[in-house]
């Protein structure tokens, strides 16, 4: 009994999302190294968050929201339409960024988010799942961000427009991965017959919310100023609040627990370097932003696929499954050691984007064998 690729529709998406992480880091550090030398203007980092959020996250998050939200994942034939959208944007970005005019970049690499965000948000509206309706603008900004980002005439307006995409998948992950990790939480809690239940206060969960697009905002609008320092400081001190009542201090015994509240915790740290960014020389925005990205997005995503698509009783794979969160970890480590020391800034960097891509491989691999470790089962009952 073959195991269908297309479904579920994760199935697919996971797979070329993660292999993009991996591919995305390789081709952006290899010109650090002279290996492949091509024209690297201004254009570069703008690309390289450009591709980080619609090439690696943007199919995560489409495999994810064609699982749980969207019924068009259950057609294969739409979902291998999808997949194609998306290999063309990436194909283009990749071989003909410096070379092809805008319009033309932009039609093949705008198919993708536009078809998505139209689609979930129909879907949004007519299921009316209240949890999810405050993706609905997040979503339009997919579409939106990518018209700022082919047709803005400076570096400076496409970044601005990315980094604000950022923050808000941000809070994207504030909103469902803090739903996932109450929920975990809570459950674990109750199995080892804890008294010390994780707490869900509405004015700490209002107010993550707000703080974080306030955040959002200042730092795209108000770089380096007064307002960004306390609107930061406060979003870190609100996203610390609501950890305390999940009683974070009381699930360091399980590692599956441990890693998403690992993953949340990153956004505390990375709000709190952002607040003092622009204040204090040894770290930078950089700094923040890279931690919120490999310690929060990329942990958060490596903890929803794993649970998604990873069930096996199969302890090998169960280890190389842990060996990925302890991989990503690190690589966060190294990428915000590499801004506080500046004479090992290359080399941490390196290395930071190495474990980066080693993590996505175990993941990838872990993955391929839970797969085939399931059809096996399948066969063997069936027989």
């Amino acid at each position: 009994m073959s195991i269908d690729p297309f479904r579920p529709a994760f199935r697919l998406f996971f797979f070329a999302g993660s292999f993009y992480a991996v591919v995305a880091i390789f081709l952006w550090l290899l010109p650090m190294q002279e290996v492949l030398r091509y024209s690297r203007s201004d254009h570069s980092i703008s690309w390289h968050i450009h591709e980080m959020l619609y090439g690696f996250v943007a199919a995560i998050i489409t495999g994810y929201l064609l699982t749980t939200v969207s019924r068009a994942g259950s057609n294969k034939y739409f979902v291998c339409f999808l997949l194609l959208a998306w290999f063309s944007g990436r194909l283009v970005m990749n071989c003909f960024y410096y070379s092809w005019p805008a319009f033309a970049l932009f039609t093949l690499d705008s198919l993708f988010p536009l078809i998505i965000a139209s689609l979930v948000i129909k879907d949004l509206i007519i299921g009316a799942k209240k949890e999810y309706l405050l993706l609905i603008p997040i979503l339009f900004l997919f579409p939106a961000v990518n018209i700022l980002f082919h047709f803005g005439k400076t570096e400076n307006i496409k970044v601005s427009a990315l980094l604000f995409l950022n923050h808000m998948i941000i809070l994207m992950i504030t909103i469902i991965g803090g739903r996932l990790i109450y929920s975990l939480t809570l459950s674990w809690q109750r199995s080892v017959k804890s008294q010390y239940l994780p707490e869900s206060k509405r004015t700490i969960e209002m107010g993550v919310i707000v703080v974080t697009v306030i955040t959002a905002f200042i730092d795209v609008f108000f770089p380096g100023s007064v307002w960004l320092y306390l609107s930061a400081l406060i979003a870190s001190l609100f996203h610390f609040l609501r950890m305390w009542g999940w009683r974070t201090f009381k699930v360091l015994s399980s590692f599956s627990l441990l890693i998403v509240h690992l993953a949340y915790a990153w956004i505390v740290v990375g709000y709190f370097i952002l607040a003092f960014s622009y204040y204090v020389d040894w770290i930078n925005h950089s700094s923040a932003m890279h931690v919120l990205n490999i310690g929060t997005i990329a942990t958060m995503i490596l903890v929803v696929m794993t649970r998604l698509s990873i069930r096996t009783k199969n302890n090998f794979i169960k280890i190389t499954s842990n060996i990925t969160f302890i991989l990503i970890f690190f690589a966060t480590i190294l990428r915000l050691s590499a801004s506080l020391l500046v004479e090992s800034y290359k080399v941490l960097l390196l290395l930071s984007g190495a474990l980066w891509m080693m993590a996505f491989v175990t993941f990838l691999i872990s993955y391929s064998l839970s797969i085939y470790d399931i059809s096996v089962f399948k066969k063997n009952r069936t027989n």
